[in-house]
């Protein structure tokens, strides 16, 4: 199900933002592409297509895909992934956004020139409040 994976090499800088995963790039049907990341900003110029997840860093206990796996049969049964991620977590993009817009005003500095380890925090509790919304009737 999972044909190709996107890293830092596939990224572009675009509204100001660096490292953003732009998957309209990829020539694909844009309803049939899923981007799974733990950024806000690589998700920037894809957020219909985007979904959420909690940073990883070398644990092995991690089991934060398996928190998805709702969503993803739930997409399984549907043409275009992006109405159906609008209907299943309808604040996730405004959520997103907003604090993209917060990023940009904080205290005057781009997000070029934030560090992401000053808004991952952030970020992390807006992703673990998903996954947590996702995970209650499956987990």
């Amino acid at each position: 199900l999972i044909s190709h994976r996107l890293f830092r090499e596939s990224t572009v800088t675009s509204h100001g933002y660096q490292f953003v995963k732009d998957v309209s790039r990829m020539g694909r049907e844009m309803g049939k592409i899923v981007l799974v990341d733990n950024s806000p900003f690589a998700m920037a110029a894809s957020l219909e297509n985007a979904i959420p997840i909690l940073s990883y860093f070398d644990d092995r206990s991690d089991k934060e895909l398996a928190k998805l796996l709702r969503t993803l049969h739930e997409l399984l049964m549907h043409h275009d992934v992006r109405e159906t991620l609008r209907l299943l977590h309808p604040d996730f993009q405004k959520q997103i956004q907003d604090h993209l817009a917060d990023e940009d005003d904080h205290d005057g500095m781009s997000m070029t020139s934030m560090s992401s380890f000053e808004s991952q925090h952030v970020v992390d509790d807006m992703m673990n409040d998903f996954l947590t919304n996702e995970c209650e009737a499956e987990c």
